[in-house]
Parts: structure tokens; C-alpha cells; sequence
């Protein structure tokens, strides 16, 4: 259950995202942007691995694959 949301399916939205080991997570691309906080595991995309204690932002309009073999949890 989302933090804060406004919209539905494609929204702004705070919330935590707990990824199951091997999970992927399909192609999408981030209209306002998006900031993370990695808290556990780690979160990697096409762009880099992301450990525990990371942080990373995608612009707007910018697109990813993000999955996690180990899982991971994060704070979007």
C-alpha cells in the first residue's frame, strides 16, 4: 500500500517495493522521473547493481528493466 498516491496505474506514488529473489520487473518508463532507496538486497538494472544503503534517481522520461536475483527492498 502506497505512502502517498496520485493516479492510478501510472502515478506518483511513495511507497516500499519488496522484490522476491529472481523477480524482474517488465520494461517501463518513468514520465516524472523516479528516486530509490535501496534498504536490503540489491537492486539492479540495466544501468548498474544498486546494494543496501544506495540511492538513485531516474530523469524523466527515462526507461528500465529492473529485477533482483537475491531480492531486494526498496523505498520509491
Amino acid at each position: 500500500r502506497p505512502l502517498d498516491r496520485i493516479g492510478d496505474e501510472v502515478a506518483r506514488a511513495t511507497t516500499f517495493v519488496r522484490y522476491a529473489p529472481e523477480s524482474k520487473f517488465s520494461a517501463h518508463t518513468h514520465v516524472g522521473g523516479e528516486e530509490f532507496i535501496v534498504l536490503e538486497g540489491v537492486f539492479p538494472d540495466e544501468h548498474g547493481d544498486f546494494p543496501a544503503g544506495c540511492s538513485g534517481r531516474n530523469p524523466p522520461t527515462s526507461r528500465h528493466t529492473p529485477g533482483s536475483k537475491p531480492g531486494c527492498v526498496i523505498f520509491v
